[in-house]
């Protein structure tokens, strides 16, 4: 198995730590860089379902140097709602048998299988339990583990500063 790590840390770009490693996504390579685009913006609005209550989400981008979108975490959450469901959109080319996993300072949190692809990328999802989210919030990143071929593992560690902050700030 071949292991492939990607640093990421908000607001800057670092190089994978195989450089000769090119990552393919959706249908170009990318080269050895990747980048957050924010640090981990919340946005709310009104529930659409019911026109009662408010729903957020709280999210971030990764994307190469050239500012193509190459994943995307959504934490997403409902006032009066106990629920929260985690939303990944990872990039066509991903190896979907797979599914991708996401864990918390190295320990696994869960395995989410991709539910449907479109045009944009495919979509893994899951519920996160009150236990998780409590990792997620005193965590110190969050780790996407993917593969783009069979036996190829790749990881991304995306840093939680500010996360639990902006968590809070929701306020339900």
């Amino acid at each position: 198995m071949r292991d492939e790590e990607i640093k990421v840390t908000c607001g800057q770009v670092y190089s994978l730590t195989t450089l000769s490693f090119a990552l393919v996504v959706l249908g170009t390579v990318v080269g050895n860089t990747q980048e957050v685009q924010a640090e981990w913006p919340v946005s709310c609005r009104a529930n659409s379902l019911d026109g009662e209550g408010t729903a957020c989400t709280i999210g971030q981008n990764i994307s190469n140097a050239q500012g193509q979108m190459l994943f995307r975490v959504a934490f997403q959450v409902q006032s009066g709602r106990d629920d929260i469901l985690l939303n990944i959109v990872a990039p066509l080319t991903i190896y979907l048998p797979d599914g991708i996993t996401y864990s918390v300072d190295g320990d696994v949190i869960d395995t989410f299988q991709y539910e449907r692809c479109f045009e944009y990328g495919c979509n893994a999802f899951g519920l996160v339990s009150q236990s998780q989210l409590q990792s997620v919030l005193v965590g110190g990143s969050l780790d996407l583990i993917f593969s783009t071929a069979p036996e190829t593992q790749q990881n991304i560690s995306i840093p939680l500063e500010r996360f639990s902050e902006q968590w809070a700030s929701i306020g339900f």
